[in-house]
């Protein structure tokens, strides 16, 4: 009889200890998972900002272009 419940509790502790495993796996996982969307978030906001500053900068360009050409064609 004192056998069984040892046997008992072994298997108690053994599948309570799987469990703790499991539970700490899916954490990682979920860590990682929270992880890369951050940094894809991060790379996408990025280059959503680099690519308004090149479009601002073009803008500048072309309106001292514009500036410029008005300028020479008033002087001629």
């Amino acid at each position: 009889m004192f056998d069984i419940i040892i046997i008992i509790i072994i298997i108690i502790i053994i599948i309570i200890i799987i469990i703790i495993i499991i539970i700490i796996i899916i954490i990682i996982i979920i860590i990682i998972i929270v992880i890369i969307i951050i940094i894809i978030i991060i790379i996408i906001i990025i280059i959503i900002i680099i690519i308004i500053i090149i479009i601002i900068i073009i803008i500048i360009i072309i309106i001292i272009i514009i500036i410029i050409i008005i300028i020479i064609i008033i002087i001629v």
